[in-house]
């Protein structure tokens, strides 16, 4: 019997990315920035386990990969339209 992979660290970067792409604000961007917090909680309603040790940094490195996204400081944000 499989399980389905139920964290972040089970996952592939690609299927986090894909995910983190399908976020609202990476859809729609406004002029105003996004906090890691937000797309953390996002993936935790998509049912993540986002309490894994240095999840946080994962996500920080996939979400300063995306192009078009500035990042202004740890956890922060903005998409360049």
């Amino acid at each position: 019997m499989e399980l389905a992979p139920s964290s972040l660290g089970d996952t592939k970067d690609e299927d986090i990315l894909a995910l983190i792409k399908k976020h609202p604000y990476f859809k729609n961007p406004c002029k105003y920035p996004i906090r890691i917090i937000s797309i953390m909680k996002y993936l935790k309603k998509k049912g993540f386990n986002v309490s894994e040790k240095d999840i946080d940094l994962k996500v920080d490195q996939l979400i300063a990969s995306i192009s078009d996204v500035d990042k202004i400081e740890f956890g922060l944000y903005v998409v360049k339209k």
